[in-house]
């Protein structure tokens, strides 16, 4: 169908309230340089990257009020998409002869 080569969004996992995540990541912006630490394949040896028990009360607290919900993702920026086409469209040079599919003319 045609409205398949539109723009594609996936319903995004957003705080209920935007201005009060804001607020949380501003009180807490130092937490947020370690937020990925257990994630990364390399964990530094120090432990002072460890919560302390107040930011991890903070943190089930504002998961209480202010839930992650699904909702719609927030518009695309023109730059954004701009930006993102130019990327995929480098990157996904030659796809179209190592597929013999014609994949750009739907792409862009």
């Amino acid at each position: 169908p045609k409205e398949a080569l539109t723009v594609h969004a996936n319903k995004a996992r957003l705080p209920q309230n935007i201005n009060m995540q804001v607020k949380k990541n501003y009180k807490l912006r130092t937490y947020g340089n370690f937020h990925y630490l257990n994630h990364l394949p390399f964990k530094p040896k120090s432990d002072t990257h460890k919560q302390s028990i107040y930011v991890k009360t903070l943190n089930k607290i504002h998961n209480r009020i202010n839930p992650p919900v699904e909702s719609k993702t927030p518009p695309l920026n023109p730059e954004t998409k701009a930006f993102l086409d130019r990327y995929f469209q480098a990157e996904l040079e030659g796809i179209d002869e190592l597929t013999g599919m014609d994949i750009m003319s739907k792409w862009f």
